[in-house]
């Protein structure tokens, strides 16, 4: 083999040294995404409760169909469901499903908050 050239046993050596690098240097998981997580739970809870009471309608149809039978129920299984992705998540050392998810939560409270105060202000 010429001087500089490398066999392709060497080459697939190093592609697979580089993918397992790679695989393995996965960030830490964030703590403050998990404090951020429970937080943001436990004002979907709060804000869906009120936003209920004051009149809101529920925007999930899987959601809603669970609220027929019990409210506090329906509630408390769609929180199972984000604690179940959340533990998937950091069983798999996946730290963005935990950011994708507070994301989507955290707007989940800003569209209640809205209609909670579309309900209380402006009728």
């Amino acid at each position: 083999m010429p001087r500089g050239e490398e066999s392709p046993a060497r080459i697939e050596a190093h592609v697979v040294a580089s993918l397992a690098m790679i695989f393995r240097l996965r960030r830490e998981f964030p703590t403050h995404s998990l404090a951020v997580f429970v937080l943001l739970q436990l004002l979907d809870i709060l804000t869906t409760l009120l936003g209920l009471r004051l009149g809101a309608h529920e925007g999930s149809l899987f959601i809603r169909r669970l609220m027929k039978m019990d409210p506090m129920a329906a509630l408390l299984i769609s929180k199972l469901f984000a604690v179940v992705l959340v533990g998937a998540a950091l069983h798999w050392r996946r730290p963005r499903v935990v950011v994708l998810v507070n994301y989507w939560v955290a707007l989940v409270v800003v569209w209640n908050l809205l209609a909670i105060y579309s309900i209380v202000l402006l009728h």
